[in-house]
Formats: C-alpha cells, sequence, structure tokens
C-alpha cells in the first residue's frame, strides 16, 4: 500500500511546494530587500550606540521601523537594540546626575530623586529586554 501512496502523492506534493514558492515570490525579494535595508540602519545604529549618540541610534532605529515594514528579522533585533539604547543612555545619565552631586553637594535636594529615578529605569529597561528576549515574541 505504502508503495502505492508514496509514487502519487510524492509529485503532487512536489506540485504544491513549487506553486505556494512562486506565488510568494514577489513578497519574499521585497522582503529581502528590506532585510538588507533594515539590518543596514541597524549597524549604523550599533556604531552610533557605541559612540555615544544615543539620539542618531534610536533615529535610525525608528527609521528602520518605519520604512522596512516587511524586515521581520530586523524588526524583532531593532526592539532588542532599543533596548539596550535606553539602558546605556540611563546609565549615562545616572553618571552624568553622580558626578554633579560629587561636585556640588548642595544640589543633592535636587538630583538625588533624579539619580534614584535612573536606577528605576535601568530596573525597568532590563526587564523589558529579558522580556523582549524570550521566545514567541
Amino acid at each position: 500500500m505504502t508503495k502505492l501512496i508514496l509514487p502519487i502523492f510524492l509529485p503532487l506534493l512536489l506540485a504544491a511546494a513549487c506553486t505556494e514558492k512562486g506565488a510568494k515570490n514577489d513578497w519574499s525579494e521585497n522582503r529581502q530587500r528590506m532585510e538588507v535595508q533594515g539590518q543596514k540602519l541597524l549597524g549604523e545604529a550599533r556604531e552610533a550606540l557605541a559612540r555615544q549618540d544615543f539620539e542618531t541610534a534610536t533615529q535610525k532605529i525608528e527609521t528602520m521601523r518605519r520604512t522596512c515594514n516587511l524586515a521581520l528579522d530586523a524588526r524583532q533585533a531593532g526592539i532588542l537594540l532599543m533596548d539596550s539604547v535606553n539602558i546605556q543612555e540611563t546609565v549615562f545619565e545616572m553618571f552624568r546626575i553622580d558626578s554633579l552631586l560629587s561636585a556640588n553637594a548642595e544640589d543633592s535636594l535636587v538630583l538625588a530623586p533624579r539619580l534614584e529615578e535612573c536606577g528605576e529605569k535601568i530596573k525597568f529597561y532590563r526587564r523589558k529586554l529579558e522580556h523582549d528576549r524570550r521566545p514567541g515574541r
């Protein structure tokens, strides 16, 4: 029985697979093009982040999200990269506030709450990063 079913269904299965692939050919090319463009923008965002240029990094990620709507892998990586930008930007702000506190003890009433707020932001962004890294997201 198996010897009869295999020769009949194998060509039908191959025909169906080839037909479906041809139907999504245009979509696949668009997605590939957008993935390349999205990865390029993410590379530029990573370079900006390495320079601690948080504004440019954020702009590159936002541009990728607007212009590369089919680049699903790049968009997922962009979410994680944006989480990293937010964490590093908050850490940078925290160090800046800490150095201001060291220089001006009299400003501690104003700066101490901002320092605490930065600590809470870092906790939030780290939890968000862990959430965004989970499989199935």
